[in-house]
């Protein structure tokens, strides 16, 4: 089994980064059934980033932190569970967690395979250290689930 993690904003995009990895994971998992997609979106501790805006709007930075800890708990699991990433990187959607996740990524060992809203020539030069490919949309990615 080949297992994939869908990087990419999720706080500041504006469909909580939904969209995107609903679509790949359709193309991923009927291309090849042997891949299992590791999508943060999907799991259920989602609901602490509801509390965590709810926080942060009131101030409790402490709260707010807490559930963050926890999502990135989440995060961090799929991520050391995986086999390779693909990243759908947006740099006008704020990525930080993303950024760090990629980061860590690369500390790993881990293929990353990039998309960049707006093209290759939007990607942030830090970027390029971190990815195996960068990318203008995910057409390219037949290579990989064959």
């Amino acid at each position: 089994m080949i297992r994939v993690y869908l990087c990419g904003a999720i706080d500041r995009a504006s469909d909580s980064g939904i969209g995107w990895r609903t679509e790949l994971t359709a193309k991923l998992t009927a291309k090849r059934s042997v891949i299992t997609v590791l999508d943060p979106t999907q799991k259920a501790s989602q609901t602490l980033a509801d509390e965590a805006r709810a926080a942060l709007a009131t101030g409790d930075t402490a709260r707010a932190r807490a559930c963050m800890m926890k999502i990135r708990a989440d995060d961090l699991r799929m991520l050391l569970d995986c086999d390779y990433v693909l990243a759908y990187i947006d740099p006008t959607a704020s990525p930080c967690g993303s950024y760090f996740e990629l980061a860590i990524a690369a500390v790993l060992h881990k293929p990353v395979y990039l998309v960049i809203a707006g093209g290759v020539r939007c990607c942030p030069m830090w970027l390029l250290t971190e990815a195996l490919e960068v990318h203008d949309d995910f057409d390219d990615f037949d290579v990989l689930v064959g």
